[in-house]
């Protein structure tokens, strides 16, 4: 029995097939490769947008400065500064807010930001006996403690639970001798107006 020859059509078919198969190939290629190439760059702008810093306007912010404590610092103008504690080496901000909850009696921290100096390492909370080095003492009376850089000073930030319930946001640096305190009410970390603010703080 004769073997029926394949036909020109038969070759062109086979042809057809074999170049949609080869292009089906190549497509799921390149879809792979996009898609992993689009992952990669979701990611990398992900982490850009993760750790750009975002730039607070002060430009219209007052200026609070003090020889006597030796620092100055901005602060947003719709805040409160509250100077009447200077004598005792503090200085309250507080917001709109805070002070209405102030004024309805309501039972919250009497500051938003609190800026102090301790004249000595003996004048931190029960340090007077024990005079712990200030990394000692900022571990032994907070939490998650961190390095962190004051106008090039090494010191420390700490979280604290406050008798009202609520969390503090603390930075300790010494200069000196003398031992100074930045600290943020209600807040487990800074925002971008607490930061700002921590970040304009200077040393006279």
């Amino acid at each position: 029995m004769e073997k029926t020859k394949p036909t020109a059509t038969t070759a062109i078919l086979v042809t057809l097939l074999a170049c949609v198969a080869g292009f089906g190939v190549l497509m799921a290629y390149f879809a792979d490769k996009y898609q992993n190439e689009r992952n990669t760059l979701q990611a990398e702008i992900k982490e850009l947008k993760g750790t750009s810093a975002t730039v607070t306007d002060t430009s219209d912010w007052k200026t609070y400065t003090s020889k006597e404590l030796g620092f100055t610092f901005k602060y947003p103008k719709i805040w409160a500064l509250d100077v009447e504690s200077v004598d005792d080496g503090i200085v309250y901000l507080l917001t709109e807010e805070r002070q209405k909850q102030l004024d309805n009696d309501e039972k919250v921290s009497v500051f938003d930001v609190m800026f102090q100096k301790y004249d000595s390492i003996k004048g931190l909370p029960n340090n007077s006996k024990d005079e712990m080095p200030l990394s000692e003492w900022v571990n032994d009376n907070y939490s998650a403690v961190k390095t962190a850089t004051v106008n090039g000073i090494n010191g420390y930030t700490g979280t604290a639970k406050e008798s009202a319930g609520t969390t503090s946001y603390v930075v300790f640096v010494q200069k000196g001798t003398a031992v100074y305190q930045l600290e943020a009410s209600d807040v487990t970390e800074l925002g971008e107006t607490h930061q700002a603010i921590f970040d304009s703080f200077e040393f006279l």
